[in-house]
């Protein structure tokens, strides 16, 4: 926004502009310098009404559609490629380069539901669209958490569009508007039935190793990214050392290196899938003699180079033919950090399952209350006796 800066000594007014610069900093650039302090405030006037929300917001080659710079958007950030020294333009700026900033994007783009969104210009949107965007998905039953992380993905992309299109006197107006109230943290944990009954209609499933990696979700709490990224040679489950994963730094969504033990029935599983890869590496090295065909698998990969889409949408299927209700994948990852809380202190835990905030650790670990009580009997009474004993 323009402001007069006074020189009464040497009889000047200049109207100044702050600019955030591409590395997050900001400078004043002058605009424009007057004489009188009356000519200076009514160009700063004028520059508001000119430049106001609907006005003149614009590149030269006229007015800008939320759905064109939002193409822009993603391919100039999205899809750009990122430098090896890290950086970047956008660095640091709000944007992540995710499945979710992706998905977000193209439904904005491509849904016949958000045409009018898609054909508003950016300088003529207000906080009230995005409200009426807000209220539009919660009426397609959508829940409160999904809709803020759409908006976490428009928010940045409107900051870019006020830069990249010069469009002064605007302000984001995804800042402005009421956010819907996140849902409760899940606390779906399964019971022992379910896990099999699912494990059943993993092995039924046109997946090969699909119960695999259900086994390794809820045994290690490893994230689904992490899980497909997963090579052999990062697989300790021989030699002295007891049976631990070591995920490198590329591999993990913190990008950190961290540890992964790896319990009893994980090490099964690690076990079998090592010995029908070795079998279908056998086969595939006899179709491709005989038949001068490439590998289908990469079996340098645990999960044989799968991706975590295909593996979410594997897993809904198989979901749709059981009767375990109201279960996700992400589930498995709050089921293994349940348990893995009984076996370790909470620091210990956040260096297992990668959680670098403690609050959001709590929000995976759901421990049950009769296990507390159990927990707090088995100190103070081993016997369950009721005579009142010191804990410590």
């Amino acid at each position: 926004m323009a402001y007069v800066v006074k020189f009464p000594a040497r009889v000047r007014y200049e109207v100044r502009e702050k600019v955030k610069k591409p590395d997050g900093g900001w400078s004043a650039v002058t605009i424009k310098v007057f004489h009188t302090l009356a000519e200076a405030d009514m160009f700063v006037a004028n520059d508001k009404l000119k430049n106001s929300v609907g006005r003149k917001v614009s590149l030269a080659a006229g007015k800008v559609r939320f759905a064109d710079a939002l193409k822009e958007y993603k391919t100039d950030v999205l899809e750009a490629p990122i430098p090896l020294s890290g950086g970047g333009k956008w660095k640091g700026k709000g944007w992540t380069r995710s499945h979710q900033s992706m998905y977000v994007v193209r439904k904005l783009i491509d849904s016949a539901e958000l045409t009018w969104l898609a054909k508003k210009e950016l300088g003529e949107m207000t906080y009230e669209d995005i409200d009426q965007y807000i209220e539009q998905r919660e009426s397609d039953d959508v829940s409160g958490s999904t809709i803020n992380r759409e908006l976490n993905v428009i928010s940045p992309f409107l900051n870019w569009a006020k830069y990249t299109y010069k469009m002064r006197h605007w302000d984001n107006p995804v800042e402005d508007c009421d956010r819907p109230q996140s849902s409760d943290s899940r606390d779906r944990i399964l019971t022992a039935d379910e896990r099999l009954e699912i494990e059943r209609a993993c092995e039924k499933s046109g997946s090969p190793t699909l119960r695999y990696a259900f086994v390794f979700a809820l045994e290690t709490a490893i994230r689904r990214g992490e899980l497909c990224k997963l090579k052999w040679s990062d697989v300790h489950i021989d030699g002295p050392d007891a049976p631990h994963l070591n995920l490198r730094k590329e591999t993990t969504k913190t990008k950190k290196a961290r540890a992964i033990p790896v319990s009893p029935l994980a090490l099964k599983a690690f076990q079998d899938l090592r010995q029908w890869r070795a079998e279908r590496m056998a086969r595939e090295d006899d179709l491709r003699s005989r038949r001068q065909s490439v590998d289908v698998y990469d079996f340098d990969f645990v999960l044989l180079g799968t991706t975590a889409t295909a593996i979410g949408q594997a897993f809904r299927r198989v979901m749709a033919n059981t009767n375990v209700e109201n279960f996700r994948w992400h589930d498995c990852r709050h089921c293994a950090t349940t348990h893995l809380a009984e076996l370790y202190q909470a620091l210990e835990l956040s260096q297992i399952t990668g959680h670098s905030d403690m609050r959001m650790l709590q929000r995976y670990y759901n421990p049950h209350g009769a296990k507390l009580a159990e927990r707090m009997y088995a100190k103070v009474a081993p016997n369950h006796s009721t005579t009142p004993q010191p804990i410590c």
